[in-house]
């Protein structure tokens, strides 16, 4: 059974190499993947696969969601939200990390200063983690900046105005 379960890999592996491909799917990324998959995955698929039309649309998950379940997009790429759409499939986990100037992070908690933040509006699953987080540590926190794009995040900590 195990030699044939690997001949029916091959056949099916070799079928879809042999197909040419051809169609149009909708793509949904969230920002923070965009950037590592938009360049290469979907330049290599593109490449591969010239007759397939790709549309990507960056956005939050919370609108991933929302046009998938509206059929607005054929596949997206997400953060989790807390409920399983159908369909889905979880595909990772990510581990998550505090990221700003280690200085102003032990001033703060030397000083017993709110902790400035650093973070995408609300509705943002990381947000509501990270405020979770210090609230359960019983560390104090601010909204020092807060942006709608990622883009302004990675400024917003560049410039030392909190962290994320």
């Amino acid at each position: 059974y195990a030699r044939r379960l690997i001949e029916l890999n091959d056949e099916a592996a070799s079928a879809i190499h042999d197909v040419e491909l051809e169609g149009w799917v909708r793509l949904g990324l969230q920002e923070d993947f965009g950037e590592a998959v938009l360049p290469d995955v979907l330049g290599r698929f593109a490449r591969a696969h010239p007759k397939v039309k790709i549309e990507a649309r960056i956005a939050r998950s919370h609108e991933l969601a929302e046009r998938i379940v509206s059929g607005s997009l054929d596949i997206a790429l997400a953060w989790h939200c807390g409920e399983t759409l159908p369909y889905s499939e979880h595909v990772a986990d990510v581990q998550m990390r505090w990221i700003g100037p280690t200085r102003r992070i032990e001033t703060s908690l030397r000083h017993s200063e709110p902790l400035p933040l650093v973070a995408l509006e609300a509705p943002c699953l990381l947000r509501t983690v990270a405020t979770e987080t210090l609230d359960r540590a019983g560390l104090s926190w601010r909204m020092a900046f807060s942006s709608p794009s990622l883009g302004g995040i990675w400024a917003a900590v560049a410039a030392g105005a909190g962290v994320a």
